[in-house]
């Protein structure tokens, strides 16, 4: 039988991953910086992934590795030597780790290598046109040029068709368990504040983590995976003033949305050091899936609704 590795296997969609393929049947092992739990599988401590040789025993009998393992968040802004030293770890975590790791498994013989890699490789926003894979990659902070980064190593290595590759990228991902921004728009929408997005008609791709667990397994077993890149979205894009309304609805609550002009609204972002904030919220990314669907034969297993449904349930239940 085929044995997998799931490095990052402690985070947001990598207990899930883990808890998903085994109910597949697939054997697998998982490695990350720490072990919460007792895990029903095999389990390797990686301290540090930067260093090839702490890979060794965590890829031992392993054919596919899944890499999900990545410093997640961006580099904030204000104190310059913090901002260094994020940006610094950034590249250490999602760059040198990844070639430690490659590296590692191009040595052990893995035959074919998941990254999961992200939509910021194509840029941070969309207007007339969605993103498609063969956009020229335009990366426009430190975590989006350390994943592309990461994918020219991966395919870089690939090159001698010893090893296979797929990278996937995706959207925001949200799901329960969720964490960073879509954690905080749960919170702001449960508060029953009233919200000034009534005029905010942006579209923005998301993906539910069910639907990126099943593209994540078809990539493992399905032939035309294999050296391909795939942008992905549950195919429905919403504005943030649709998105609250939604998460609202199914907290049996009113969206609470009111009409501010864009101007005034920018400007208050500015007066408080959010423009990145604003950025994402008023601004469009939109993703073009169809060469997934048509190269892996994939439909979405759950709609933007049920996800959202599915999510707020989560967050209910931890407020409780």
């Amino acid at each position: 039988m085929t044995k997998v590795l799931i490095t990052g296997a402690s985070g947001f969609v990598g207990q899930a991953l883990c808890s998903f393929l085994m109910e597949k049947g697939v054997e697998i092992k998982a490695a990350s910086r720490i072990k919460k739990d007792l895990y029903p599988y095999e389990f390797s401590i990686v301290e540090d992934i930067t260093k090839e040789a702490e890979w060794g025993k965590a890829l031992d009998d392993v054919e596919i590795v899944i890499h999900l393992a990545a410093q997640a968040h961006g580099v904030r802004q204000g104190n310059y030597l913090i901002a260094q030293q994020e940006a610094s770890n950034l590249f250490n975590v999602n760059v040198a780790g990844t070639k430690a790791l490659i590296q590692a498994s191009y040595d052990k013989g893995v035959r074919h290598f998941i990254y999961v890699s992200s939509i910021k490789v194509n840029g941070e926003i969309t207007s007339l046109v969605p993103f498609v894979e063969k956009d020229i990659p335009c990366p426009k902070d430190e975590y989006g040029e350390s994943k592309l980064q990461a994918e020219e190593l991966i395919k870089a290595y690939c090159q001698d068709k010893r090893m296979s590759y797929t990278i996937l990228r995706p959207p925001l991902v949200y799901g329960p368990r969720v964490k960073g921004n879509f954690w905080d728009l749960l919170n702001i929408s449960f508060s029953k504040i009233p919200l000034p997005f009534a005029g905010v008609n942006n579209k923005r791709s998301l993906i539910y983590l069910e639907n990126l667990l099943d593209i994540i397994y078809l990539s493992l077993i399905h032939p035309k995976a294999k050296n391909e890149t795939f942008l992905l979205c549950d195919g429905q894009d919403l504005s943030i003033q649709e998105l609250i309304a939604q998460v609202r609805k199914t907290m049996n609550l009113s969206p609470y949305l009111w009409y501010c002009p864009f101007s005034i609204l920018e400007f208050i972002c500015k007066i408080f050091k959010r423009e990145k904030a604003f950025l994402r919220l008023s601004s469009s990314l939109q993703v073009n899936d169809q060469k997934l669907r048509s190269y892996l034969n994939w439909q979405p297993r759950f709609s933007v609704e049920q996800g959202i449904e599915k999510t707020v349930q989560w967050f209910l239940s931890e407020k409780k």
